[in-house]
């Protein structure tokens, strides 16, 4: 009698996972298309893309890897984010990084920005607001554009803060001639 179990084998470098051959190609081909390449992008921003998983196979089937790798997009226009109003309005003065993800099409257009974690204090509008008027050579499989998800990064940096305004002698508000300030921090330097 033959048995109707399917051999499992252990899955390099998946930390203990198994899986059933024939699922291989499967599961190999989705890895695949979803593999992050990462590239630093100018002062206020970052991506990370990657490719759309495959569609599912039917039952009872594999789906064939991709036959060649996923090409990335190439940033071309970034006009940055500004520190939100709103946040400064709140007091928030600090240095915030807010991670979306991004939908970008065979034109190299983004069609959809989800905020991966809210920050709040208005971050969250401002980066989708900027990923909105961003422009990319599209990603390409085979010489060929594709649609593709991207992660992508806007750090916001608070502005620098301003001392201004003027010395004048007290009750008459006439400039003070020669007049030095001096500003220190709490830890007096």
């Amino acid at each position: 009698m033959h048995s109707t179990k399917k051999a499992r084998r252990r899955v390099p470098g998946s930390a203990g996972a198994w899986s059933t051959p024939g699922r291989a190609s499967a599961a190999c081909g989705a890895l695949a298309s979803l593999l992050l390449v990462s590239s630093t992008a100018r002062a206020q921003a970052g991506t990370e893309p990657h490719g759309p998983p495959p569609p599912p196979a039917a039952a009872g089937t594999t789906s064939p890897a991709p036959t060649s790798p996923l090409t990335a997009h190439v940033k071309k226009k970034d006009e940055g984010a500004v520190y939100p109003k709103q946040a400064l309005d709140e007091g928030y003065d600090e240095p915030v990084i807010v991670t979306l993800t991004l939908t970008v099409d065979v034109t190299g257009a983004v069609t959809r920005a989800v905020v991966d974690a809210p920050v709040g204090h208005g971050f969250d509008e401002a980066a989708v607001a900027a990923s909105q008027k961003l422009v990319f050579d599209p990603a390409t499989r085979d010489g060929k554009p594709v649609a593709a998800m991207i992660r992508f990064q806007y750090h916001f940096a608070p502005p620098l803060a301003v001392l201004s305004g003027r010395v004048v002698k007290a009750g008459v508000e006439r400039p003070r001639a020669g007049a030095t300030v001096v500003v220190r921090d709490t830890g007096g330097n």
